[in-house]
Formats: structure tokens, C-alpha cells, sequence
């Protein structure tokens, strides 16, 4: 297994109740920490996930957290199992996620980790 940083970079919060998305950086990291290839991997959360995870009224900043905690954590799982990037198109979290079922398990410290040999490093 390669080892891989994420880095967050952008969160989109939707005005008219659409897809929330937290966009990421994923980069394979070679020897001396140099990166060889990067990808960029957006994350959406859907209406669906809302209406059943989180209150009606959260807040624009809760959204925020949970799409780009919930997010890191998605591609963190995709990576620990083995699924390389570039992934198959954007990583919609609706009725499944990471967690599922059940209470979603976010990331709290999603801003710019490493994922070595299958391990989470805060960065």
C-alpha cells in the first residue's frame, strides 16, 4: 500500500437545500515525503443523508464539519480497504457512509493528513 496525504481545500454549502460538497487534494506520497501523483476527489452529501442524519435546522457550520469530517473519513476508509485514486467519480454519502448503519464516524481533524500503511497521521 502506497502512502497517501489529504488535504482539504474547499466546502461547498448549498443555499437552496442541494448537495453540500467538501472537495479534497489526495496525493501518493514517494520516498522523502516528494509526491508523485495527486487527485481531486470531491465529496457530496446529500439531501437524503441530511434528512435522516442530521436536524432539519443544522446549521450552514455544522454541514460544513460533518461533509468535510464525514468526507475525509470516506476517503480514508476507501484507502485503508485497499481502493486506490483515481476513485470512480465523486463520493456521494447518502444512506451509505462511513458508520452506516448508524451514527456517522467523522473525522475530526480532516484539514491535511497521511495515511500510511493503512494508519491516520495528523499533519
Amino acid at each position: 500500500m502506497s502512502d497517501y496525504e489529504i488535504v482539504h481545500y474547499e466546502t461547498r454549502i448549498s443555499e437552496d437545500e442541494m448537495d453540500d460538497v467538501a472537495v479534497f487534494k489526495v496525493m501518493e506520497i514517494g520516498p522523502e515525503s516528494t509526491p508523485r501523483q495527486s487527485w481531486e476527489v470531491a465529496v457530496i452529501l446529500s439531501p437524503l443523508f441530511r434528512v435522516l442524519q442530521m436536524d432539519t435546522l443544522a446549521s450552514k457550520e455544522s454541514r460544513a464539519e460533518m461533509v468535510t469530517g464525514l468526507g475525509a473519513q470516506a476517503i480514508v476508509s476507501q484507502l485503508q480497504s485497499g481502493q486506490a485514486p483515481p476513485f470512480d467519480g465523486p463520493i456521494v454519502l447518502s444512506v451509505d457512509y462511513p458508520g452506516a448503519p448508524g451514527a456517522p464516524q467523522v473525522l475530526s481533524d480532516y484539514h491535511h493528513i497521511r495515511v500510511s500503511e493503512g494508519q491516520i497521521q495528523k499533519l
